[in-house]
Order: C-alpha cells, then structure tokens, then sequence
C-alpha cells in the first residue's frame, strides 16, 4: 500500500556562497499530513541523497545553483 506524499520544497541562497545554495523541505503523508521519516530525497542532477529526520525534514548543503 502506498502513500500520497506531499513535499514541499523551500529554496535558499547561501549567502556566503553566490553559485552554491541550500534545499530544505519536509515530507508528509498526503492523508494523514504526519511526518515521514527515514525517507530519501535524491537531487537527480547531482545524485546526492539524503534521508528525513524524525520530523519529515531534509537538508541538501552546497548544491550548485540552478540545480
């Protein structure tokens, strides 16, 4: 059984470094609006993946802007 996930993404601009940024965001059960954690975001043009934390939420650092 699967799950509608809804995942919102927030953009930042680190502002220590112009071509670099940060992509932050939380992944939620569509139905129940509860966190998911231990699940794997990938950025696909990097292949970097991390997984969420106990509250749904993932960090990306040092991502090349215009990812």
């Amino acid at each position: 059984m699967k799950s509608l996930l809804t995942l919102v993404i927030i953009v930042s601009l680190n502002i220590f470094s112009q071509d670099k940024g940060i992509i932050t965001g939380k992944i939620t059960d569509h139905e129940t609006n509860q966190p998911v954690k231990d699940a794997i975001v990938e950025v696909i043009e990097t292949q970097k993946q991390v997984s969420t934390n106990e509250k749904g939420e993932f960090e990306f650092t040092d991502v090349q802007y215009g990812t």
